[in-house]
């Protein structure tokens, strides 16, 4: 487990030492019909580390087979993928003083001397998390920490022999260190405005490259390409056991106009020669009609010839338009704000949502020269290259924000702050 070196005065401890861990409580007296607190695992926020949404239940329904804490305990989430975010919080504001929550916490009751705080930003580092998740133990999705691993954790506590003094400095630290976490807080709200503008940069750029322009003439999509459907799999039989040569795109795979190859589905021979008339080219469009509606985009050269899923469609450019119509431009054009509308209001909304191949046949695109096209075209996509460069400069700032965040406790609990 995680040491370091410590300033002189400080030492180690285990939580055991320093705390209750998970310890059974005095038995509450209380009315069953009393209003109590209760702390549901989804009421903890991951990222602010608080108790968001604190219920209250009778006292009546929660006494028994509930996890219970009292003001100030520290609760700490022990199933993936709760704990693995860093689901914790201190517990306050609870109704009489004490509450109640789901068994998937385990529960810190701070012994005299030791603050509420320093516990808690002790087990928001990152490398706790890490190292309890190492100890995860159950199946897969259901795993939990262990409360062995805990009560033999090492905590640093500053001047354990003085407790006046380490509760003053506890607190200094802790004091400290929110002060600069709240920066840190803002400073990544900031960053994820930032993200969610720059995100809704393409459409709003789109909007504006496909307002309506002199020569544009609209035509209906029927009149210049054939609509055509997938097919699923035939009944009883499944994907391939590995890479063949014979992809099948679903609509999970459509991605930033083409297509996602990092899990693609792969058919046998024999289920590729039942649908083989059920493919998409490189020089179609693809199209979701069924689930997630309106994802368009083409195919890339080497998956030229893929089969395509049922709840797309593809868009077959005629013959004699081939040097009249782009293929990127009619999927840039469908997933502009004019593209969207009708894609919506050709989309039947009874039951499952789907998109009628007949709805899409009357879709009408604005069609100027195919020279005007191709620029059009050119300059989407330079636009893309700058707006995906600023996305991956944001991450890399979200990512240098969350550093900090650790660097901070890090450093607290080394007695550097």
């Amino acid at each position: 487990m995680e040491k370091w070196d410590l300033p002189e005065g400080w030492e180690w401890k285990t939580f055991p030492e320093i705390c209750e861990v998970n310890s059974p409580r005095p038995r509450i007296q209380r009315n069953d019909d009393v209003l109590t607190s209760f702390v549901p695992m989804q009421a903890v926020d991951d990222v602010e580390g608080k108790i968001v949404d604190m219920q209250t239940r009778p006292f009546g329904d929660v006494r028994r087979g509930y996890t219970y804490f009292e003001e100030n305990d520290i609760l700490l989430a022990k199933i993936t993928p709760s704990m693995e975010n860093g689901k914790a919080a201190v517990a306050r504001g609870l109704v009489g003083g004490f509450g109640f929550g789901t068994t998937e916490f385990h529960v810190f009751h701070p012994h005299k001397g030791v603050l509420s705080d320093w516990i808690f930003y002790y087990i928001r580092r990152k490398s706790f998390r890490m190292e309890a998740k190492a100890q995860f133990r159950g199946a897969v999705g259901q795993q939990r920490v262990p409360e062995d691993f805990l009560l033999s954790y090492p905590v640093s506590i500053p001047y354990p022999n003085d407790p006046p003094r380490s509760l003053e400095t506890q607190h200094r630290i802790v004091i400290r260190l929110e002060a600069l976490l709240a920066e840190v807080a803002e400073a990544r709200k900031l960053q994820e405005q930032i993200i969610g503008d720059t995100n809704e940069l393409p459409e709003a750029f789109l909007g504006e490259v496909f307002t309506i322009k002199d020569g544009w003439q609209p035509q209906a999509i029927g009149e210049f390409a054939d609509v055509k459907g997938g097919k699923r799999l035939p009944k009883g039989q499944p994907f391939a056991d590995g890479q063949t040569d014979f992809p099948y795109l679903r609509v999970v795979d459509f991605k930033e106009f083409s297509i996602d190859q990092g899990r693609l589905k792969y058919l046998t021979p024999e289920t590729r020669e039942r649908i083989k008339h059920y493919t998409i080219s490189k020089d179609d469009v693809y199209i979701s009609i069924a689930g997630t509606i309106g994802l368009v985009g083409t195919v890339p050269a080497d998956l030229d010839g893929a089969n395509l899923t049922e709840n797309a469609a593809k868009l077959v450019i005629h013959p004699e338009y081939k040097h009249k119509v782009d293929n990127k431009f009619l999927a840039y054009y469908l997933a502009s704000p004019l593209g969207k509308l009708q894609i919506q209001q050709g989309t039947k909304a009874a039951g499952q949502p789907k998109l009628a191949l007949m709805r899409i046949e009357t879709i009408e695109v604005p069609l100027p020269g195919i020279d005007i096209q191709q620029q059009v075209v050119n300059y989407i996509d330079s636009v893309r290259d700058e707006i995906r460069e600023m996305q991956r400069a944001q991450q890399e700032n979200s990512e240098l924000i969350a550093q900090l965040e650790q660097s901070l406790l890090a450093q607290a609990f080394r007695g550097e702050l």
